[in-house]
């Protein structure tokens, strides 16, 4: 077995048998990674400590940038010297609106707890940067969510869950630890425009929505009508029909009741036979 198995599989079983040690070790592993020793005053600042300062010039740690104003690149851009973005993806101006405040607070939470990890945090709303949001696979249809973002590899893994601080913590410890894995982005990330006014943007989707809804009414009212009429004049067609056969019934009823009429023998009135009166003889006369 390799070195990686078998650290996969003790991290599998402490997470099963104590998940608290597992926690306090993967806090180790951060600080560990993260921490570089201060130069002494005599000394000049080393490779590594430069290197420290300018991937943390961007973006401070615990600082939640508005990538919105700021632009992508100011702490995701291949220039800006952060290993890994994480990029909070919300709604401000769009049908989550009335949570947002909430979800940015959430966002912000998170990034101050996570200061000591690798990440250069920020935020966009992803209705208003469709190209961003649909290129880290983030449905606008599903907001808020976060990605993980490696910007010189082009590789990034999306959250998928509940949007609070312990569940998004443990997503992007599981990424910085391996057990959440990254996958290669199905299309190019385009530079965000942070001269777009995502308000004036939003009211002009909800006013494009409105004159499509008041359209598709208006065209379901000429469909009423249109299918009303042609209720109409189905009922009127049937009822002729229905007229029609009566008559005819009544017209083939009629005509058997003459044929049976013609048919049928005249009777005649039976004759009586008229009966003799027997008269008595007179008594008198045959003597």
């Amino acid at each position: 077995p390799t070195f990686r198995g078998l650290a996969l599989f003790a991290q599998a079983l402490l997470q099963q048998l104590a998940p608290a040690t597992l926690r306090r070790l993967e806090d180790a592993i951060l600080d560990e990674r993260v921490s570089v020793p201060p130069a002494r005053p005599s000394e000049p600042a080393t490779a590594s400590q430069k290197k420290h300062t300018k991937s943390k010039a961007g973006v401070r740690p615990g600082e939640l940038a508005d990538l919105n104003v700021a632009g992508l690149d100011a702490a995701c851009g291949p220039d800006a010297g952060h290993q890994l973005c994480a990029v909070f993806v919300l709604d401000q101006h769009g049908d989550r609106a009335a949570t947002f405040a909430a979800e940015l607070a959430v966002a912000q939470d998170v990034a101050r707890s996570e200061a000591s990890a690798p990440f250069a945090f920020g935020w966009l709303d992803g209705q208003c940067h469709l190209d961003q949001a649909l290129a880290w696979d983030a449905d606008p249809s599903k907001l808020p969510t976060l990605v993980a973002y490696a910007p010189k590899r082009d590789r990034a893994a999306l959250y998928v869950g509940n949007f609070n601080a312990k569940d998004l913590r443990a997503f992007l410890r599981g990424v910085l630890s391996g057990r959440t894995p990254t996958a290669p982005l199905r299309s190019s990330l385009e530079p965000l425009d942070a001269t777009v006014d995502c308000a004036a943007k939003a009211a002009e989707t909800v006013g494009a929505g409105a004159t499509l809804d008041g359209d598709a009414a208006a065209t379901d009212d000429l469909d009423d009508d249109l299918m009303a009429e042609i209720l109409a004049e189905e009922a009127a067609a049937k009822n002729a029909l229905e007229a029609e056969a009566r008559a005819e019934a009544a017209r083939l009823a009629d005509e058997a009741r003459q044929a049976a009429e013609a048919a049928a023998p005249t009777k005649k009135k039976p004759t009586t036979k008229k009966k003799k009166k027997k008269t008595k003889k007179n008594a008198n006369s045959d003597l």
